[in-house]
């Protein structure tokens, strides 16, 4: 799992597979996404920017791929990774306390 970013504004940054890779492959896959408005501190801190975040899931609860468009998207990146990395499932994910308000919260409330 290494991250990829983009450094533009809005950043873009993913981990993992891409849904074309996955459909490509014939993998099956579940899409959970939102946008980065749905976290009221990205709102505060963005007021004229949007964003997404996604998150695709084998069937089987492991986190295939994480991509988030919207600032600050080089931060936000290093959760999904460290998941990636060790095979943390989605159902352990959404157990972990995320502060609020943050804009990470984003990638629980995706699950």
């Amino acid at each position: 799992a290494v991250p990829s970013v983009v450094y533009t504004n809005p950043e873009v940054a993913s981990v993992g597979y891409s849904e074309q890779y996955l459909k490509d492959n014939n993998i099956d896959y579940t899409v959970k996404k939102l946008p980065m408005t749905y976290a009221g501190r990205f709102v505060v801190e963005n007021e004229t920017q949007t964003g997404i975040c996604k998150v695709l899931i084998s069937k089987d609860d492991k986190i295939l791929g994480v991509h988030i468009a919207g600032n600050p998207a080089s931060e936000l990146i290093i959760a999904p990774t460290m998941a990636i990395t060790h095979s943390i499932p989605a159902g352990e994910w959404i157990k972990t306390v995320f502060p609020h308000p943050t804009v990470g919260e984003i990638l629980k409330e995706c699950l």
